[in-house]
């Protein structure tokens, strides 16, 4: 599960558990207020107690039902994120990225994200995938990094 995934969950569950906690302070409070009443009887209290009893299980089915419908869509998004590499390791957009470098005689993210229409993000483990290729050099800063060896559609030998 990526971390943006894992953080999606947690905010979730903790929604969730916000709910829970409030319906539970909220039977708290009615029972309290019943105590602290003239008239409060055990079998009026014993009813509060069971009606919270009844809201948390059907809370906790619901919480159980969501958390299993969000890591559905977890997968779901993690399944779409695996489709974007051909290779395992390879972004779909690898060769057209290597080719706009090879052409244009320069390796930087924002010329990948411009002409490939991405964001910085997918851009940039593009670049990491051709350095680890040892297509371009390491980067120096903000200046573009260098041109190791024109890239090829073909596989070396």
């Amino acid at each position: 599960m990526t971390p943006i995934t894992t953080i999606l969950l947690i905010f979730v569950i903790v929604g969730i558990f916000a709910f829970l906690l409030s319906k539970l302070i909220d039977a708290l409070l009615r029972i309290a207020k019943r105590i602290e009443s003239t008239n409060a009887h055990l079998d009026d209290i014993h009813i509060e107690f069971v009606e919270l009893a009844q809201v948390l299980s059907t809370s906790l089915i619901e919480l159980n039902k969501k958390t299993s419908s969000t890591q559905a869509q977890v997968e779901e998004l993690e399944g779409e994120v695996r489709e974007e590499y051909d290779d395992g390791d390879r972004d779909k957009l690898f060769n057209q990225a290597a080719g706009l470098i090879t052409q244009g005689g320069k390796a930087t993210a924002s010329l990948i994200q411009r002409r490939l229409s991405m964001g910085y993000a997918r851009a940039a483990r593009i670049l990491d995938q051709l350095e680890d290729g040892g297509y371009i050099g390491p980067a120096t800063g903000s200046k573009p990094r260098a041109i190791l060896k024109p890239f090829t559609d073909t596989p070396e030998a």
